[in-house]
């Protein structure tokens, strides 16, 4: 049996004053990619005015999504061998950070502005 932990920030997200603060989400019914396995866990936070998403997938990736492009930002982050059941992002030490919990029984914390660009 598999616990399933879905959490996230509110939205929306603390304005930053960086550029591009005043993009608005794409919002709609259509999905917004797909991640190449099912999805488990979903989580939004804004890195350097960008509004994105971060998920977790079963296949043990972790991909972040800018929302208002509706594309995905660089390469899906690795290191999970297991699925991933858990994503949170916020705030740490001035730095934007997504922290994933996976079936491996491993916690990551990933530096979000090196998957956003």
């Amino acid at each position: 049996m598999a616990i399933v932990a879905l959490v996230g920030a509110s939205w929306p997200c603390a304005k930053s004053s960086s550029a591009g603060s005043s993009q608005k989400p794409a919002v709609t019914t259509e999905p917004l990619g797909h991640h190449g396995d099912a999805v488990y866990a979903v989580a939004v936070e804004q890195v350097n005015g960008r509004p994105v998403a971060v998920t977790g997938s079963w296949n043990g990736t972790v991909r972040t999504w800018d929302l208002t492009t509706r594309n995905p930002l660089g390469q899906p982050m690795t290191g999970h061998t297991r699925p991933v059941f858990a994503v949170a992002v916020g705030q740490m030490k001035g730095w934007s950070v997504a922290v994933t919990g996976s079936l491996d029984g491993a916690v990551r914390v990933w530096d979000l502005s090196a998957y956003t660009g």
